[in-house]
């Protein structure tokens, strides 16, 4: 038995130690193949493993893709598991206000800001044919304006 170095990620011990691996595997599985390549049988060891770990470990993989962090971020290492999950609930339930916030924005900007008036159709008619208005006369005057002080 000849082993090669791998150019993947397998080391020459690592290809040892798998192909002994690969050989019990097959002996109680009849879909492994004794002949198949080190390096795959490696990689989905490592699928696997990665699926294993996603299920356990999901809180943390939630919050390090949010805050976009390497497993090795001081900032990830001194968080306990409850500040990690008290941090997940704590956006969910921000999400869902502002959620509803929006919601009740929503409702506020489909009601009617302006009353048409007779005043109001004439203008727009008048702005349809093409009339030249003076708007700034329409504007109540500066003087009528009530002055507040807002040092008090």
């Amino acid at each position: 038995m000849t082993i090669t170095n791998s150019p993947f990620f397998v080391t020459r011990l690592r290809q040892i130690l798998l192909r002994r691996e690969l050989t019990a595997t097959s002996l109680n599985d009849p879909d492994v193949d004794v002949n198949d390549d080190i390096e795959d049988f490696a990689f989905k060891k490592l699928r696997d493993k990665a699926k294993k770990d996603v299920q356990k470990n999901l809180a943390y993989l939630i919050y390090r893709a949010k805050y976009n962090l390497p497993p090795n971020d001081p900032r990830f290492l001194d968080l306990t598991d409850e500040d990690i999950v008290y941090e997940l609930i704590l956006q969910s339930e921000y999400n869902k206000w502002e959620e509803n916030r929006q919601d009740e924005d929503d409702e506020t900007d489909k009601r009617i800001i302006y009353k048409n008036t007779e005043e109001y159709e004439s203008l727009v008619k008048r702005l349809e044919r093409g009339e030249d208005i003076d708007l700034e006369s329409l504007m109540t005057p500066l003087e009528d304006w009530e002055n507040v002080d807002a040092s008090t």
